[in-house]
């Protein structure tokens, strides 16, 4: 939509299309931080919280460092998919040893197991 026209509206639609989908994936993962880890709930939304603010630190920070040392855009991006996908595994890898979703987990029906 800015790359189309550049005015103040087109910067507001912009605005509500990205924070929009933000706030999607970030209210589903709540509902899933809720759901799996039961009573400890609010502990689990504050490490995804912290997670997150962390990451929003560290990771331009790696960029920056990276694009020093001479890696490009495409390269720098490419490093952080990569570092996402290990994450994702590593999770997952954690997630199956507990099995399935941890001992406080919490069924969709809203029983304890």
């Amino acid at each position: 939509v800015a790359a189309l026209r550049h005015d103040l509206a087109a910067v507001i639609v912009a605005a509500l299309l990205v924070g929009g989908t933000f706030m999607v994936i970030t209210q589903a993962g709540m509902v899933a931080a809720r759901r799996l880890a039961g009573a400890a709930a609010p502990r689990a939304a504050a490490l995804m919280t912290a997670a997150f603010a962390a990451g929003q630190i560290v990771g331009p920070l790696l960029a920056a460092w990276a694009a020093r040392l001479g890696a490009s855009l495409p390269q720098t991006l490419a490093a952080g998919a990569v570092l996402l996908a290990l994450s994702a595994w590593g999770l997952g890898k954690i997630t199956a040893a507990r099995g399935s979703a941890g001992h406080n987990a919490v069924d969709p029906r809203g029983k304890t197991p």
